[in-house]
């Protein structure tokens, strides 16, 4: 059986997949964030108070993003909190390579276009 998918379909279909997996990362870095408030509050409190709408600036946000970039959260000699910052970075990653694959397969199916292909 030959199966063919229109590259408009493959598209959707990797938006559709894109946006379903906003929701799994949402719910890790409110979780993050709610533990980071609630388990280490002066550590919280340090990186700008962020909550998942807000930042105190955007150093702030940029300092945050760095600290779990860094493991900033290995000093805090909590394991657990530590392994869940380590799954919603690991999810982060996945997240931002399908993201660039769809943008990189959105690219090349607008060039075929104007190319005439």
């Amino acid at each position: 059986m030959n199966v063919q998918l229109a590259p408009q379909v493959a598209f959707a279909l990797c938006a559709v997949a894109l946006l379903a997996m906003t929701v799994p990362g949402f719910v890790l870095y409110r979780r993050f964030l709610r533990d980071l408030r609630s388990r280490h509050p002066s550590e919280w409190q340090r990186l700008g108070r962020p909550t998942v709408v807000y930042y105190s600036s955007q150093q702030a946000r940029r300092d945050l993003s760095r600290w779990v970039a860094d493991d900033g959260f290995d000093q805090l000699d909590d394991p657990t909190f530590a392994a869940a910052c380590r799954r919603y970075r690991a999810y982060g990653r996945v997240y931002s390579a399908v993201f660039t694959g769809l943008w990189i397969l959105f690219a090349l199916v607008v060039s075929l276009r104007l190319a005439g292909a």
